[in-house]
């Protein structure tokens, strides 16, 4: 399971509609509040999540609040979080990645190439479920 955090519902449906399309299963939610009460519920049922791409600049707890509060604890220490942001100056991949980010993808970005970069983190999607045959 991926878990998609942005505040923004255009990014989330595109996130999902692409890594959906691809056979990955997601969570997608709305705010940083709402990220760190999933991934306690997810822990509660022992299914983490595989990957969390993480707005990096939200209202109310900011990405970077939220993997502070994830590194923090020794259940959610070794998440696979990916920054997902508008900045995109030199060195803000290097400064993210400081902060513990496991990658860094800026916004805005062609769906295309959105998996690029990712690859190395995305878990191997499941395979579909044939469907049953019409032909009886």
């Amino acid at each position: 399971m991926i878990l998609i955090v942005d505040d923004q519902p255009s990014n989330l449906r595109l996130l999902s509609d692409l890594l959906e399309s691809r056979g990955y299963t997601t969570v997608a939610v709305r705010s940083g509040e709402e990220a760190l009460e999933a991934v306690d519920r997810a822990w509660e049922e022992r299914i983490l999540p595989e990957l969390v791409l993480l707005d990096v600049q939200m209202s109310g707890l900011s990405g970077l609040d939220v993997l502070s509060r994830w590194r923090n604890e020794a259940s959610t220490h070794d998440l696979k979080v990916v920054g997902v942001t508008a900045l995109a100056q030199r060195g803000d991949q290097q400064h993210l990645l400081a902060q513990g980010f496991d990658d860094y993808l800026p916004k805005p970005y062609p769906s295309a190439a959105l998996l690029a970069p990712l690859e190395c983190h995305l878990p191997t999607p499941k395979p579909a479920l044939p469907r049953p045959s019409e032909d009886r």
